[in-house]
């Protein structure tokens, strides 16, 4: 992925790497990346977001794939919350399986 709308001194070219709008270049696809992309990316299914929301807030929100990941073992470590109540659904593919489903689909309807 390639940061194609950035000026010299702040382009990026480094694999998995989002910046504001939707100024980056898949290089493989020879195209831009989809906001829909930028939401799976994310770890977000993009039919349960709204099609209000545009690319920079896509791109300024923190990853929901990395907030779980996180959570399911702090909550734990803290003693919060028994381990044995939460699940890591990017550990047993479940969440992965649930935005591959999503693919060519858009944004929910407002």
């Amino acid at each position: 992925m390639v940061n194609c709308d950035s000026s010299p001194s702040w382009c990026t070219v480094k694999q998995g790497v989002m910046s504001p709008g939707t100024n980056c270049w898949i290089t493989s696809k020879r195209r831009r990346v989809m906001k829909e992309e930028v939401a799976r990316l994310h770890g977000l299914r993009p039919t349960a977001v709204s099609s209000s929301w545009t690319a920079k807030d896509l791109h300024h929100c923190e990853p929901v794939n990395v907030l779980q990941r996180v959570l399911v073992r702090a909550l734990p470590a803290a003693g919060l919350v028994p381990r044995s109540e939460l699940s890591d659904g990017w550990e047993t593919g479940q969440s992965l399986a649930a935005l591959v489903r999503t693919r060519g689909r858009g944004f929910k309807q407002q």
